[in-house]
C-alpha cells in the first residue's frame, strides 16, 4: 500500500541510527575512512543533535542535511589521500624491477585490456607521483618507459 509505511520497533530510537551509535555497535564496520567520518561527527556531537532536533521541530530535514554536508566537506578537505590502491601497489612491485614499457608492465601484471590498465594502474600511479615517464616531454613516444620514483619506493615499503 502506498503511504502505509512500517514503523520502527519501539526499542529503536533516533540516536541508535546515528553514525556514532552505528560504529559503537558494529566495530567490524570501522575502516580508516569510516573512523575519520565517525570522528567528524563525534567531534561535533552537540551540533549533530541540535541540527537533528531542529529538523524534527521544523518537520523537514534541511537543517540536518546542511549540517551533514558541512561536516562531510570539512572532513574530506582535511583527510589525506596518500593511500595506494591494490592495483597501484601491484604496479609498483613490478616497476621496482627496473624501467619497463607499458606493454611490459601489462604483461608482468598479466593484464590484456590497455584502457583498464591505464585507468586503474598507470594513471593513478603517475598522478600520485609514484612512477614517472622516462620521456616526460613525449608521453606517446614508442620508446616511452616508466620507472619508480622515490615516493613510489617509500609507498611500496609501507
Amino acid at each position: 500500500m502506498i503511504g502505509n509505511r512500517r514503523k520502527p520497533p519501539p526499542t529503536e530510537k533516533a540516536y541508535e541510527l546515528s553514525p556514532l551509535y552505528y560504529h559503537k555497535r558494529r566495530p567490524e564496520a570501522r575502516g580508516s575512512n569510516q573512523r575519520t567520518a565517525c570522528n567528524a561527527f563525534r567531534n561535533r556531537q552537540k551540533e549533530y543533535y541540535a541540527s537533528l532536533g531542529q529538523a524534527d521541530a521544523q518537520g523537514e530535514a534541511t537543517a540536518f542535511v546542511e549540517f551533514m554536508l558541512r561536516a562531510l566537506h570539512d572532513t574530506l578537505a582535511t583527510t589525506k589521500t596518500d593511500q595506494v590502491t591494490d592495483q597501484v601497489k601491484r604496479l609498483l612491485e613490478v616497476a621496482a624491477q627496473g624501467e619497463k614499457t607499458a606493454i611490459a608492465l601489462m604483461r608482468a601484471l598479466d593484464l590484456r585490456h590497455a584502457p583498464t590498465f591505464r585507468k586503474n594502474y598507470l594513471t593513478p600511479a603517475l598522478q600520485a607521483g609514484l612512477i614517472e615517464r622516462t620521456r616526460p616531454d613525449s608521453p606517446r613516444s614508442p620508446g616511452q618507459r616508466y620507472r619508480m620514483t622515490e615516493k613510489g619506493k617509500k609507498a611500496l615499503q609501507k
